[in-house]
């Protein structure tokens, strides 16, 4: 076998694959937007649709702990609350599946101002994940920006979604009361949504 070179290197005749510019690693302590290599635009976002779990994935490179979920309050409401929320992916769907894998229980939008849940996520190999939000008022807004994963890699059997003339397919909403909390997603039936944008997950890594 031919030694192969470039950023990922595999000696002639091994199978073990060396690759010289990984991507960065999550470091300790930090801050991360979820999806944020494939975040297009920022803008602040509407929860007009509460009780409905607005989703979108995202790639996570690393195995490793997340130890926090949070979100940025713009508008405030007096009494309301905001959750999120990670999920699996379903490879044979490309949709988020099963019951949350963490989430950040009810987060305040009483303030305009950055709040988080502790949680406790161990992710044991890169792969796919779906980031969600839900809220349980119309009026808060959170910060927010319009991803590109849908469109590449997650694709859609109707090909007017991929391109809707001023937006491309960036995420998935499902209904889901606020009140009963997050719940199994696996026979969730969705709605792919194209001019929107959605709630900047942010996650801690432990």
């Amino acid at each position: 076998m031919p030694a192969l070179t470039g950023d990922c290197t595999t000696s002639s005749g091994a199978v073990a694959t060396t690759c010289n510019n990984p991507p960065p690693m999550y470091i300790s302590g930090n801050w991360y937007i979820a999806g944020g290599e494939m975040l297009n635009t920022g803008a602040s976002n509407s929860n007009a649709n509460n009780g409905t779990a607005s989703c979108y994935p995202f790639f996570f490179r690393a195995a490793t702990t997340i130890n926090a979920l949070g979100g940025f309050v713009n508008t405030v409401s007096a009494g309301g609350n905001f959750s999120l929320a990670i999920y699996a992916h379903n490879p044979a769907t490309n949709r988020p599946t099963g019951d949350d894998l963490a989430n950040s229980g009810s987060l305040s939008t009483t303030s305009s101002a950055a709040v988080s849940g502790v949680i406790s996520l161990v992710v044991a190999s890169p792969r796919w994940l779906w980031a969600c939000q839900n809220s349980d008022n119309g009026t808060a807004t959170l910060r927010a920006g319009t991803f590109l994963a849908m469109s590449g890699f997650m694709g859609t059997a109707t090909q007017a979604n991929l391109d809707t003339g001023t937006s491309k397919i960036s995420g998935v909403t499902t209904s889901l009361s606020f009140a009963g909390g997050w719940t199994d997603l696996t026979g969730a039936t969705w709605t792919e949504v194209g001019a929107r944008n959605w709630a900047l997950v942010q996650f801690k890594i432990q």
